[in-house]
């Protein structure tokens, strides 16, 4: 059984890998690339976390990192499957080179299962992977979607103008703000449990790897075939907390300067540094309780996805009340 406590420090990801996918989308936003497959004398992974972004995705990474027996590359998201610029089956492959012989190997990249064809790609590239699925309150993702594109300066309007406007977005990346479009996962869950089989897919929540990380990881690891006996984790801190500005006219006018001094040199570099400071200064981590006008949305908005979902996975849902 995993055990937690303080034997095994988590490794942090590296500063340059990003902490959501900024490539993934919901459904058939955009065209998959072609289908790819590894060839067998090449290093692969044995199992890969499909999704879902903004659920809790990079906590579960860095429990499984501190397992003897698993193997993550140091990059986070490769996006072989989801994008056409990800290195090829060669580059991919060298993800893997290093995994010490007998290691279960693996990757996390929380677009692909809303990516339209990708799971597909997946089984054919790779012939008996396991998938993990990580699932959060669609709400709660939904808000935290909000406001982490707040963060990067690409959201201006309140969330119910966001979500209202949703259905009829029609830019080229409507899929970087389809806020609820992420939250339904009934279908993508479907889809993978149609292609990959019941027995090599588990889906878990965050909510419950948060309350119970032991008995939650235990479960993972039998489903990867490994031993939990003597594994001591520590107990994950909270990973991509919600950041907020404290001055919203200040955060956008920072960012719209910092953007006008981009590849000038001289006096315009000193300053983007003022506005890097400026804006990490009017940032605050803390946590924003979705307002109960919000929550009152819930059946409207995923009630029909939650119920498939429940007859999917045969449950009830960390977020049923």
């Amino acid at each position: 059984m995993v055990a937690l406590g303080s034997a095994r420090r988590l490794r942090e990801p590296p500063l340059d890998q990003p902490h959501a996918s900024p490539d993934a989308t919901p459904e058939a936003a955009r065209p998959s690339p072609p289908p790819s497959a590894c060839h067998a004398d090449q290093a692969r992974p044995d199992f890969v976390c499909v999704g879902g972004m903004r659920c809790g995705s990079t906590t579960l990474w860095r429990m499984l990192r501190a397992h003897p027996g698993v193997f993550l590359p140091d990059r986070k998201e490769l996006h072989h499957f989801d994008r056409d610029d990800a290195g090829g089956d060669a580059g991919y492959a060298a993800w893997f080179a290093d995994a010490p012989a007998g290691a279960v190997r693996g990757e996390f990249t929380p677009s692909y299962m809303t990516r339209d064809g990708v799971p597909e790609r997946i089984a054919a590239a790779l012939p008996g992977v396991k998938i993990l699925i990580i699932l959060r309150d669609p709400m709660e993702r939904a808000w935290s979607h909000y406001w982490y594109r707040v963060r990067q300066g690409a959201e201006r309007r309140s969330f119910l103008r966001a979500v209202r406007e949703e259905p009829r977005d029609r830019r080229p990346d409507a899929w970087r703000w389809a806020y609820c479009g992420w939250s339904r996962y009934a279908d993508p869950v479907a889809r993978c449990l149609d292609v990959f089989g019941a027995d090599r897919v588990r889906v878990v929540f965050c909510e419950e790897l948060l309350a119970d990380p032991a008995g939650v990881l235990d479960g993972i690891l039998g489903f990867l075939g490994l031993d939990a006996a003597g594994f001591t984790v520590e107990r994950a801190p909270e990973s991509n907390a919600m950041v907020t500005p404290r001055l919203r006219t200040l955060f956008w006018m920072t960012k719209r300067v910092d953007k006008a001094m981009r590849g000038r040199g001289g006096p315009a570099r000193l300053v983007q540094r003022a506005c890097f400071r400026a804006s990490s200064m009017n940032l605050r981590q803390r946590r924003m309780p979705v307002p109960d006008a919000v929550r009152a949305r819930h059946a409207e908005w995923f009630g029909r996805s939650d119920t498939r979902l429940r007859e999917l996975l045969g449950r009830t849902l960390p977020w049923d009340r």
